[in-house]
């Protein structure tokens, strides 16, 4: 339509605006017509979204104004609740962190490592940006969809989902917002929607997050500890895979590279459930947490862990021993405690040990809770916890001492532990000295001549 051809392109020269789109707004009102339908608007949208990523920004802007004006509507936004969904997917297609098949520069190198992969590193950094540069526009115009319908138009499970994606408040490389306002008004526009009946939110976490959405993103990811069902693996394959994929590449790990929204919502969906929501889906959750805390990068593997700390507290203990995911969880958490220096970098060391000792802690507290054959849990929970110490601790400090910050992350470690273990921990606090040691203390104590 050449109407919202020319308001797209005086849109342009207004993306600029410091403060506001106030002044955005004013700018380019004299574009928008006097009497216009949604659909109308849809279709336009849908024309100039879908055409190129270049102008995606500019079209979004004229959506919005367009949206700011719902006086100049031909028809009752009532009317038009097919529209205005299908405007909200189109607009939630423009701003989601996903690389589609339309986009994708890498159809022939899904086989290749993504270590080696420069083009896939390079669209994962361009969505990212392009994203973060559209999200503002694009979340504040689906608010806009909302409060001209009244609240009444639901959107359908991808747009829930993009806008899922914006309410993360984490601040690292899977946040594709950076704005705290977007992110507001992202979580506000979530609440509304999920909020028809009680059981809605706990339906949209099970059935479409879990099951869905994340189910099948981390279907060649899921590690062999675990059997389909979410239990431990009594039999562990020698082969990783039944396949000869590469085990990190935009195939096997489309969570990671091609769809940035997965991590926010297993976030989201570990946040938001209650403990009666985690004991009766815990299978759902477990290959996604123990894939995230096992992989290659520091963001990622610390999210991961957090989230196991997270949903571990949430998970009664009971569950957790009957299942054997006990020692499913402990052999996930106990590699990270081995990721010193030098091999590892002093700023990732900083960042994963806490993580990963605060799940161990809380598989401790775990094991102590639950009821045993034999009594209380209390011997398994210090055993653990003794086990963290040597294992942990001491061997961390043995490879690591002349590094100051990691040396600090150990003294914080070892004080919470040692409270944690009240009386049990004073042997840890023995000071054991070698021959050769003792032998020089004697040597320099001053001595005293017998008459």
């Amino acid at each position: 339509m050449k109407w919202f051809e020319a308001l797209s392109t005086s849109a342009a020269s207004c993306l600029d605006y410091p403060n506001s789109t106030t002044e955005a707004y004013n700018q380019l009102s004299q574009h928008v017509p006097q009497s216009f339908t949604i659909e109308e608007l849809r279709h336009a949208a849908e024309g100039f979204l879908a055409r190129n990523e270049s102008i995606a920004a500019e079209s979004l802007l004229a959506v919005l104004t367009c949206l700011r004006y719902p006086q100049r509507l031909a028809n009752l936004p009532s009317s038009e609740l097919s529209s205005l969904q299908r405007l909200a997917r189109i607009i939630a297609d423009a701003i989601a962190p996903v690389i589609t098949k339309s986009q994708d520069a890498i159809d022939d190198d899904d086989d290749i490592p993504a270590v080696f992969n420069d083009e896939l590193k390079q669209a994962r950094e361009q969505l990212v940006n392009c994203s973060r540069t559209l999200s503002n526009l694009g979340i504040e115009a689906l608010d806009e969809l909302l409060a001209i319908s009244d609240n009444e138009v639901k959107f359908d499970e991808e747009t829930l989902i993009t806008i899922l994606a914006f309410t993360d408040q984490e601040k690292d490389d899977w946040n594709p917002s950076e704005n705290p306002e977007t992110t507001a008004r992202a979580t506000r526009i979530l609440e509304q929607q999920l909020q028809s009946n009680s059981g809605a939110k706990d339906s949209f976490i099970t059935e479409i997050i879990l099951q869905r959405y994340l189910r099948p993103l981390f279907s060649r990811s899921k590690p062999t500890s675990i059997t389909s069902s979410g239990r431990k693996a009594e039999y562990i394959d020698s082969i990783r895979r039944g396949e000869n994929i590469p085990d990190d590449t935009s195939l096997t790990k489309p969570w990671k590279y091609t769809d940035l929204r997965a991590v926010p919502a297993i976030s989201w969906a570990v946040a938001q459930a209650d403990k009666s929501l985690i004991a009766q889906h815990w299978p759902l959750y477990t290959p996604v947490l123990l894939t995230l805390a096992d992989d290659n990068s520091t963001p990622l593997r610390r999210r991961g862990l957090l989230l196991m700390t997270d949903f571990l507290s949430k998970l009664p203990s009971k569950i957790l021993r009957s299942t054997g995911l006990a020692s499913v969880f402990e052999d996930a958490a106990f590699p990270t405690l081995a990721f010193l220096p030098s091999l590892t970098p002093d700023d990732a060391s900083v960042q994963l040990l806490p993580a990963a000792y605060e799940v161990l802690r809380t598989l401790a507290r775990k094991r102590a809770e639950a009821e045993t054959e034999l009594g209380s849990g209390e011997k398994e929970k210090m055993a653990l916890l003794d086990k963290v110490m040597r294992e942990g601790v001491f061997m961390g400090y043995f490879h690591a001492k002349e590094h100051v910050r990691v040396v600090e992350v150990l003294c914080r470690e070892t004080q919470i532990i040692l409270g944690e273990m009240g009386v049990h921990g004073v042997k840890h606090l023995k000071v054991r000295k070698s021959p050769e040691r003792r032998m020089v203390e004697s040597l320099d104590r001053p001595r005293v001549n017998s008459l």
